[in-house]
């Protein structure tokens, strides 16, 4: 998770100091290079395809095609590298040509992709297929939420479906990280009918935060993959800091899923605030609802809480605060008086 913070002398410097985490993407610079996976032969699977990333923002995750690379570099996808399946390399297939098409893009923290580049693969004749108008159906995520919390406590209903006659055929299911049915990343079903189709389903979830990727493959056969947000709990920046009598320090609560609720503990509730200046919430009473009317995972949510004590506060007092996602999920930081 991508996490600002911004340091307070006095509550003054709030608006003069303080910039959106997610700035202008036109000023946003990311590029890459693809360094190995080309390819002027027929490749098999897997296929192995590697590159670097700069950037001077936090990338949440490097897309190859319909797979999600692996970070391999010191951080931020500096190195990175994805190996594709043949349903992969199929997904990216060119009608009527043997070639595979792979894109490259890079996902920053705010929604932005930049594309890095395109592999173009030779993949040969496409294969018989035996399991036809296979489809990965929108994923069904728990309290109409848009992310799974990262403490493996909520599923996600997974559902395959395919034309009515190819009911009895299997199909596999194959997440880039997590589990399907409490089980393994790979899970293999088999496909019933039902109405005027043929479908499966199952439940994901996943204990790992970033995006996972959940693809079906049937034969030759592949569909569409569906990405699914994790999200861990709450990062609240920093988690423990002094701050001298009579000033005031801008903290900052970050999720990639959805708050609930922030909370406030006050040893001298009477000499000391904490305020929520981002979105301009107010001062946090114990306990204040932050939780938005609108579902949405397009980018990170983001709160300023400016935490200040009195100068006639004692040295060693302590606010302690609570955010809360709508999963439950908790992130707190301890804030303790100190000398002036």
């Amino acid at each position: 998770m991508l996490v600002t913070l911004s340091a307070l002398s006095a509550p003054s410097c709030v608006a003069s100091t303080e910039e959106s985490p997610c700035g202008d993407p036109s000023a946003i610079s990311v590029d890459g290079t693809i360094t190995r996976g080309a390819s002027e032969v027929i490749v098999s699977s897997p296929h192995n395809i590697e590159g670097t990333l700069r950037s001077d923002v936090l990338i949440d995750r490097v897309m190859v095609g319909g797979v999600l690379a692996e970070n391999k570099g010191a951080g931020n996808y500096a190195s990175w590298s994805a190996s594709l399946e043949r349903q992969d390399l199929e997904g990216g297939r060119t009608p009527g040509e043997g070639v595979s098409e792979i894109e490259v893009v890079a996902w920053d923290y705010c929604g932005n992709p930049h594309e890095i580049g395109t592999v173009v693969l030779p993949v040969g004749d496409a294969p018989g297929v035996s399991v036809t108008g296979l489809e990965l159906l929108p994923i069904e995520l728990p309290g109409g939420e848009c992310y799974l919390p990262a403490d493996g406590q909520a599923a996600a209903i997974v559902k395959v479906a395919a034309d009515a006659r190819s009911a009895g055929s299997s199909v596999k299911l194959h997440a880039s990280q997590g589990s399907f049915s409490g089980t393994a990343p790979t899970l293999e079903l088999t496909l019933a009918r039902d109405g005027d189709r043929a479908a499966a389903l199952a439940y994901f979830a996943s204990t790992a935060p970033g995006t996972a990727l959940l693809s079906v493959s049937a034969g030759g056969a592949s569909a569409a993959p569906r990405s699914v947000l994790v999200s861990g709990p709450p990062q609240i920046t920093p988690s423990a800091k002094t701050i001298p009598l009579g000033t005031s320090y801008l903290a900052t609560v970050r999720t990639r899923g959805n708050l609930d609720y922030c909370v406030v503990e006050a040893s001298q509730p009477d000499r000391s605030q904490a305020a929520i200046v981002e979105p301009a919430l107010g001062i946090i009473d114990r306990v204040m609802s932050v939780k938005s009317d609108a579902v949405d995972c397009s980018a990170a949510e983001v709160l300023r809480v400016e935490v200040r004590f009195a100068p006639e506060a004692l040295v060693g007092a302590e606010v302690v605060l609570r955010c809360v996602d709508t999963f439950g999920q908790e992130g707190t930081a301890t804030f303790t008086a100190g000398e002036t």
